[in-house]
Formats: C-alpha cells, structure tokens, sequence
C-alpha cells in the first residue's frame, strides 16, 4: 500500500486535469476522474489485465516437457504457501537466469533458468517467487501498472490538448500570447511529471527491495535457502560479466540514483541475508 497510494494520487491528479479540460464544473470533474481511477483499480485485478502483462512480457505456455520438471515443485510450495490455486506456468524463451510472479496467479520463468539450474537451485527460485504471490507482491505491481496506464492516457490527451491550441492560436494570428501560455503550461507540466514519476520510481523501488527480501526469507523456511544462494552466486557471475561490457561499452556509473531506482538489492548483499536467515532457522 505504502507505493500504491502515491501512485493513485499522482495519477489521479493528472486525470483530473484531463477531465477539467472538458468539465468546468470542479465536483463533476473531481467525481469522474476519481471514477476513472477506481476502474482501473478493478480493471487491474481482472484476468484480462494479467494476460495482457503476460503478452507483454512475451511469454508462452510451458510445454510438457517444461511442466514435468516445475509443477510438482510449484504444487508443494503452493500448499505451503496456503495458495488456494497452483500458478500458471509460462515460459520465457531466453538464455538468462530469470523468473518472476506476476498478478494473482502467474510464475514466469526463462528457458536458460530451467537449462542451467539445478533441482535445489530451482526449488529455491520458486520458493522466492511463490512468496510473492503469497505476499500478493505481483498483485501490488500489476495494480501500479495500470494505475500507471490511467496517468499515461491523461497526460496523452493534455498533451494533445495543448498542441492543439497551438496549432489553433498560429491558424488565428495569437500565436504570441496562446503560444507563450502553452510553452509555460507545458514547462510546468514537465516538471511536475518528470519529479513526480522519479519520486513514484524511489518509492515503489524501495518497497521492492523489502519484498525482495521478505521472498528470500520464506524461501529460507519452506527449504530452499541453499538452493537460492546457489543461484545467486551464478547470477552474480552473470551480472559481473554483464557490467564489465556495459562500463566498457556505455562507460556508465552506478551512483546513488542508480541505487535508489534498483528494484533489487545487491545480490551479495542478498546472500548474507539468506546466510542469516538460514542461521536463525536452524536455531529454531
């Protein structure tokens, strides 16, 4: 919730200013864009919404094969998890260490995951992702998403509005004084979007690190924290390998912006507290 609400609010600020360019009216204006907002809440929860994301993220259903080495798995963490559904499994067909939880009922993993991990490895990666799902993490991303949605088809239409009266102005002969008006309106506007969505970005980030973690710990007391470490330390060689062309090629710094806008914590950083938590569960 604590990424949710700011998210609503911005996005709902900027679906108001798209509706008071049609309704002068300040409560009709304020009714039916807080309307709009609260459907794409419910939109967000429906399947459809979930199976758009899956589109978008270009995945496809597991085949057999695929299904064989990863349901069992996904049906024991379910059950210990207390999800009421087993999740979907989709595929994605790359060669990186991936996998993710999306929406209510979805587990996305790479075909370089199911190729290059071992039993414990994957055991730990499902641990960590069905634990978003108990923790309705996805729930919350998916929810964000379309609020998003609502905010980018506001600003589209502002956006719209405000060239048009350009356009208009020049065809009139007042492009002077329309035109500086919009070049002012815009600026402002600009600003506003830009600082606000960078704030928007700093606080869901920071909230996805926490579930980051929060996952790490449930995959620690269903048995797979061994499996996950092991995991991570291949993705930490992968990443390593992966910054070393990225600075050579783009000669780019991670500085504390970079930090701040990381949906993950440092892998490293993530091990040590698997290692701890391993500690404090064999002590239990």
């Amino acid at each position: 919730m604590i990424a949710i609400i700011p998210a609503f609010l911005f996005n709902w600020l900027l679906v108001y200013m798209a509706v008071g360019i049609f309704i002068s009216s300040h409560s009709a204006t304020f009714i039916v864009s807080l309307t709009t907002m609260f459907a794409f809440l419910w939109l967000s929860q429906t399947k459809a919404a979930e199976q758009f994301l899956r589109w978008n993220q270009d995945a496809r259903k597991a085949v057999t094969q695929e299904k064989n080495i990863v349901m069992p798995m996904l049906e024991t963490l379910s059950k210990r998890a207390g999800l009421k559904t087993v999740p979907a499994l989709y595929v994605l067909d790359t060669d990186g260490l991936e996998a993710y939880a999306l929406g209510k009922n979805t587990i996305g993993i790479s075909t370089g995951m199911l190729k290059k991990a071992s039993d414990a490895e994957l055991y730990g990666v499902l641990a960590h992702e069905i634990a978003h799902l108990k923790y309705k993490d996805s729930v919350k991303g998916t929810t964000i998403y379309s609020l998003n949605i609502a905010g980018w088809i506001a600003l589209l239409i502002i956006h719209g509005i405000l060239i048009l009266a350009t356009f208009l102005a020049n065809f009139a002969g007042r492009i002077g004084i329309i035109g500086a008006a919009v070049a002012f309106l815009s600026l402002v506007l600009k600003l506003f979007v830009e600082g606000g969505c960078k704030l928007l970005v700093f606080i869901r980030c920071a909230s996805m690190r926490k579930a980051e973690f929060r996952a790490d710990q449930f995959a620690v007391e269903v048995g797979g924290g061994q499996g996950l470490i092991s995991i991570l330390e291949k993705m930490a060689q992968y990443e390593q390998a992966i910054n070393r062309w990225s600075r050579k090629k783009t000669n780019q710094k991670r500085g504390i912006i970079g930090k701040l806008e990381a949906t993950h914590p440092p892998i490293m950083e993530r091990i040590e507290r698997i290692e701890k938590f391993l500690q404090n569960n064999n002590t239990i």
